[in-house]
């Protein structure tokens, strides 16, 4: 389905929206006065970074000499991540030396941006981290770490695998680097994961805006059918229903649901089987539709994939607000978004909340719902744009090797100066 007929077909559902108006890209929001300064971070790296630190910290801080075993850490990721095995590709030991990107567990003659089995969300990722590496290279500490790109999590809390058998494939001797984990209320709930920022999308990254008054008065959402792979926060509420396909088939059957939302999911065919309820359902494909022509509606839909959704960073950019589904899932930033201040949850009291939800916000005067969506698109602007990300990758890296000790360094000036990629890609095994 291509993108002139996602757009088509808006314009024959919405026959009376504003087409004429173009959707305005801009560099930063109107209404910010001050560009982006990098230590407009300080409350980024406290309310995220520091709180993701803290157990290794006090970990660190009761090892000998007050410091993590880099010979014991390498030991730990030859086990779960060293064996040149394909489920592999989403887990690698990364080695960051005079500016230059290594793998020390694996035979790298050729210098690749990603040997061996690579993930594409790792190979990206680490095409990206070495380019802004070889930007400034001596603001950048040399170190070692384990990078996971998986859409979980891979360190439980001990509290919550106690006398489990998967207790010792699931806890972890060591920090990890990783894009999402589950983050609960409770301390059992809490994986010990350091989130570091997703690095896809930043090419032509802007904010988007389109006249608030003009917006189309529905929540709109156009993603692929991903569900839950583990728990649902509120199953006797929600059934153990996924977001996606549910909410794509209430439209498709309900005016109820079609007079507040436009949700459809992306298929390579015209329709797709689902099951919902335990029944076998049939969903119609939607059409594409960019994510920038969401800021033509005046809510947009963060639902959930497999964990958290990726999206959200760019929903936030829309100045349009963000109705966020509630889930123990979560990136390097959440926690410094704040519910009803920068986005409005549902999937709180029952899979169908969301409706009453947009009744009550439809019940407020606009500039409150246009408060929420300048907040989220002010948000974005200053805490996740790719210079943003640099620099909290950056940091992040600077205090996970606080970490460790002199044998750290030791184990680097040991490892040969990884060679430069080739100038024409990577010449690793793909899959």
């Amino acid at each position: 389905m291509s993108l002139a007929s996602g757009v088509k077909h808006l314009m024959r559902t919405y026959a009376s929206h504003r087409w004429d108006l173009q959707v305005e890209h801009a560099e930063r929001p109107a209404f910010v006065s001050t560009r982006f300064n990098a230590s407009d971070l300080t409350d980024l790296y406290d309310d995220n970074l520091d709180a993701d630190l803290a157990p290794w910290r006090a970990r660190a801080a009761a090892s000998p000499g007050g410091r993590l075993s880099t010979p014991q850490l390498v030991d730990w990721a030859r086990r779960v991540a060293g064996q040149g095995l394909r489920n592999e590709s989403t887990l690698k030991l990364v080695m960051i030396k005079d500016g230059r990107l290594g793998f020390p567990l694996e035979d790298d003659k050729k210098g690749s941006l990603c040997p061996g089995y690579c993930d594409r969300l790792m190979e990206h990722l680490l095409k990206d981290l070495q380019a802004w590496i070889k930007e400034e290279p001596e603001k950048w500490p040399n170190a070692v770490f384990l990078l996971n790109v998986l859409d979980m999590s891979m360190c439980a809390p001990p509290a919550r695998l106690q006398g489990k058998p998967e207790a010792s494939s699931k806890v972890c001797s060591f920090p990890v680097l990783s894009l999402i984990k589950q983050w609960g209320s409770g301390r059992k709930d809490k994986d010990e994961d350091i989130l570091v920022p997703l690095t896809t999308g930043k090419v032509d990254w802007t904010v988007d805006t389109f006249p608030f008054e003009h917006k189309v008065d529905r929540a709109v959402f156009r993603g692929r059918p991903y569900c839950h792979i583990k728990y649902d926060p509120w199953p006797w509420l929600t059934d153990n229903t996924c977001s996606r396909t549910y909410f794509s088939l209430q439209h498709q059957a309900s005016s109820e649901w079609k007079d507040h939302v436009d949700v459809g999911i992306l298929t390579p065919d015209s329709t797709r089987k689902v099951v919902v309820d335990a029944k076998t359902r049939t969903v119609r494909g939607a059409d594409f539709l960019p994510l920038r022509e969401a800021a033509r509606f005046r809510y947009t839909l963060n639902l959930d994939g497999i964990t958290a959704s990726s999206r959200l960073a760019k929903l936030l950019s829309l100045n349009s607000v963000v109705l966020k589904q509630e889930s123990p899932w979560i990136e390097w930033y959440y926690r410094s978004l704040s519910p009803y201040g920068h986005y409005v949850p549902f999937w709180q009291h029952s899979r169908d909340d969301v409706l009453h939800v947009i009744d009550a916000l439809r019940a407020q005067p606009e500039d409150k719902l246009q408060a929420i969506a300048n907040k989220g698109q002010k948000f974005a602007y200053h805490y996740l744009r790719p210079e943003a990300r640099k620099l909290y990758w950056r940091q992040a890296l600077t205090e996970y090797r606080k970490l460790f000790g002199e044998d750290m360094d030791e184990y680097i000036d040991k490892q040969a100066v990884p060679e430069l990629p080739p100038a024409n890609g990577r010449t690793a095994r793909d899959w």
